[in-house]
C-alpha cells in the first residue's frame, strides 16, 4: 500500500506539511541544545543563580505565568502580568515581569495595557535583561503587537532590572504579585476545564 505522507526516501511529500513540522521541531531542538549547554556548564555564576530562581518560581507558582517562551537559542523566558496597569501601583510592581537567565526585569509605561507588555518577543526580552539597570526604568524598547481585533500596535516601553538576590524588599514585591497571579491562574484553569468538560458532554450527547 502506498504511503501518502512519506515518499520512498522517507521525506514528507507535501512541502507545506514538511515546513510546518520543521517549524515545530526547531524550538524543541533549540531548547535541547540550550539544556545541553547548561548541563555542560558554559554558564556564568549569575546565569546559574537566575535559572535556579526561575525553577523555584515555576515550581511554587506554576499557574502564575502569562507566557512561557523560548528564544532562538533555546533560553527560557517566563512572563507574569502583574494585573496592575503601568503607573497605577502604589509602592509595588506594575506592568509585566520578565524572568530570564540573563536577569529579571519589570516592563512598564506602555501607552497600552498590560496585554501589550506581555507580548515582548523572547529574544528581545533576553537582550533587554542585559541592558536594564537596577532601580531605573531607563532601558527603552519599541516593538509591535497585534490586538484582539488584529490591528498592529507600535508599543514603547521601559524596563528596570530587579535585584531578586540582593534585595529582600524586591523579593517581597515579587512574592505578592506571584501569589495573586497564581490565584488568577488557578481560577482561569478551573473555568477552562469546566468549559472543556461541557463541550465533551455535548459531543457525547450528540452521538447518542
Amino acid at each position: 500500500m502506498e504511503d501518502k505522507f512519506y515518499d520512498d526516501s522517507g521525506r514528507i511529500k507535501n512541502p507545506e506539511a514538511a515546513h510546518d513540522i520543521a517549524n515545530l521541531e526547531k524550538p524543541a531542538k533549540d531548547r535541547e541544545l540550550e539544556l545541553r549547554r547548561q548541563a555542560e556548564t558554559n554558564l556564568t555564576k549569575e546565569e546559574r543563580e537566575n535559572l535556579a530562581i526561575m525553577a523555584k518560581y515555576s515550581e511554587k507558582y506554576p499557574d502564575a505565568f502569562e507566557k512561557q517562551m523560548v528564544d532562538s537559542l533555546g533560553r527560557e523566558v517566563l512572563v507574569v502580568d502583574t494585573g496592575v496597569f503601568s503607573g497605577k501601583a502604589r509602592g509595588g510592581l506594575d506592568g509585566a515581569l520578565y524572568f530570564t537567565q540573563e536577569g529579571f526585569f519589570q516592563l512598564a509605561s506602555s501607552q497600552y495595557g498590560n496585554f501589550a507588555l506581555v507580548e515582548l518577543p523572547a529574544d528581545e526580552a533576553v537582550e533587554l535583561a542585559r541592558k536594564a539597570e537596577y532601580g531605573k526604568l531607563n532601558a527603552e524598547i519599541d516593538f509591535e503587537v497585534k490586538n484582539s481585533f488584529g490591528t498592529h500596535l507600535d508599543v514603547r516601553a521601559w524596563a528596570m532590572k530587579l535585584d531578586v538576590i540582593g534585595n529582600e524588599a524586591t523579593r517581597g514585591q515579587i512574592r505578592e504579585v506571584m501569589v495573586a497571579r497564581q490565584q488568577v491562574g488557578e481560577e482561569r484553569n478551573k473555568k477552562r476545564q469546566t468549559v472543556e468538560e461541557a463541550r465533551m458532554i455535548e459531543n457525547v450527547l450528540s452521538d447518542l
